[in-house]
């Protein structure tokens, strides 16, 4: 079909055919890439089975790829087929899947380290069976600019200096700066239509409230999959010593910061830099190396994408927010456990 810019894309998404079969996201900014690709999933059906694939896979097994585009579910549901790699590495099994004859699920493939001059890239903006979308790295004003409009729809009132605030502190990823304004929303029980007014001293109150420290115990327990002092630590929700909202907002900043460390080390810094520069308090410096080799890159971005849902969930139903919390928590802290041993 075309490649085309990540601002071009929505245009691009409506007047996408059927035939469409290969999506691929790439460029320097990669939590809009994600953005997008989770937003071509939902548009090519929110109720389709996902079904995860990761590059290193297709690397070591292209025809994988086609095989999985060609099948249907045992009971005839639609499926979408999502692929997250890097470099060239599924170059292979996307050229396989391009000249397949026939493909009955649609494949979103986001790559981190490929540029417009990447083979795979080449390959995909001359086929007609595929859209390409690059993001360019964001500017600070247009990443504020974002998190303004983002926060108009929430109901709020934000100052262009607190969206840039959040925008350098969120390292310009939109994402991030997504859960930050709903975080501000649900704090000021704003609704889409009102205007309720952000400034410096409602954020200084929303930092306050979520000071990691006086949640440690229950936070390390569910990211360190500590599961014999998980059920005190999740009684507490309860019996009201712990409000919901808090565990949700320390367990998003604690998400947000292995991720920034992931980052950070994968540029080749010192992980004891990276854990400094993170903001990461020298008492819980243990626990966060332990949870580090517990959540690997791939699973704090999906732990943070299922934070994500579960906010607004929470913000949906604030009556099943404690039930809807200890299971993903629980949930959470299984995994945790379960990487323990692997």
């Amino acid at each position: 079909m075309a490649k085309v810019k990540s601002d071009q894309f929505n245009g691009a998404l409506a007047k996408a055919g059927p035939d469409i079969r290969l999506f691929l996201f790439y460029g320097a900014d990669e939590a809009n890439s994600a953005a997008l690709a989770q937003k071509t999933r939902l548009h090519l059906g929110k109720d389709a089975e996902k079904v995860d694939i990761s590059g290193a896979q297709l690397k070591e097994d292209p025809a994988f790829l086609v095989q999985e585009a060609a099948s249907l579910s045992l009971f005839g549901d639609k499926r979408t087929l999502f692929v997250v790699g890097k470099g060239e590495e599924c170059r292979t099994a996307i050229t396989m899947l391009l000249e397949a004859e026939t493909v009955e699920n649609p494949v979103i493939v986001q790559l981190s380290g490929i540029t417009d001059k990447s083979a795979t890239a080449k390959l995909v903006a001359s086929e007609k069976y595929a859209l390409g979308c690059i993001s360019y790295q964001p500017e600070l004003g247009h990443v504020a600019q974002s998190i303004r409009a983002m926060a108009q729809e929430k109901g709020l009132a934000m100052p262009r200096e607190i969206a840039e605030s959040i925008a350098r502190y969120t390292r310009l990823d939109r994402r991030l700066a997504g859960i930050e304004v709903e975080k501000i929303a649900l704090y000021l029980d704003a609704e889409p239509g009102g205007r309720k007014t952000v400034d410096n001293v409602v954020m200084a109150q929303l930092a306050a409230e979520t000071d990691e420290d006086a949640l440690a115990p229950a936070l390390n327990a569910i990211m360190s999959g500590q599961m014999a002092q998980l059920p005190a630590k999740l009684a507490r929700l309860s019996d009201g010593s712990l409000q919901p909202i808090l565990l949700l907002r320390a367990l998003e900043a604690r998400a947000v910061k292995l991720g920034q460390i992931h980052t950070a080390i994968r540029a080749g810094q010192d992980s004891d830099k990276a854990i400094q520069y993170a903001g990461i308090f020298y008492k819980e410096k243990p626990n966060v190396q332990m949870q580090l080799q517990r959540w690997r890159p791939a699973a704090v971005a999906r732990l943070t994408e299922r934070l994500i849902d579960l906010h607004g969930r929470m913000m949906q139903s604030s009556q099943d927010a404690i039930r809807l919390l200890t299971q993903e928590c629980t949930a959470i802290a299984i995994n945790a456990a379960r990487s323990k041993r692997r």
